[in-house]
């Protein structure tokens, strides 16, 4: 079990800040300061701290594949021994188009999304990640329809 991240009045506020008004300029990080009352080098010890313990996973956009040009996507579960679980996901790992990978309590324990340009290179990249994980077993479960959610946390 991870432990819980300690954070202060003013990392919440980042949080917020980061996650809900994340500014567009050349300077993000100096224009995050003024808003919190802190210089930049002091924002960014923080976010470098709450990166280092965890509680940011990743620091980017989120795109819509759709829109960007990646017309296909899908969700592919595989079966893998747990002694090899760490070696096929990092193997996984490598392709850019891969968004996602979880490791599940369940017959099928390793789940990933796939996004790429059109069903061709899905295929090609499913059959690639076969061979190189020597895995079989998996489900192909191509994107239907998509739901967003838009998930919000309250830091305040």
């Amino acid at each position: 079990m991870s432990r819980r991240v300690k954070m202060d009045k003013t990392d919440r506020e980042l949080l917020q800040i980061m996650q809900d008004a994340f500014p567009l300029v050349s300077k993000p990080w100096l224009e995050i300061g003024r808003k919190l009352n802190l210089d930049e080098e002091e924002v960014l010890r923080r976010v470098k701290r709450l990166l280092n313990e965890g509680a940011i996973r990743k620091i980017g956009p989120l795109l819509e594949p759709r829109k960007i040009g990646k017309g296909a996507s899908t969700l592919v579960a595989m079966k893998v021994p747990a002694k090899k679980i760490e070696k096929v996901a990092l193997i996984i790992n490598k392709f850019e188009e891969v968004t996602h990978n979880y490791q599940r309590d369940n017959e099928y324990n390793l789940w990933f999304t796939l996004t790429a340009n059109n069903e061709q290179r899905l295929q090609v990249l499913i059959e690639t990640i076969k061979r190189l994980t020597g895995i079989k077993k998996i489900l192909n479960l191509p994107t239907e329809r998509v739901f967003k959610l838009n998930v919000r946390f309250n830091f305040e």
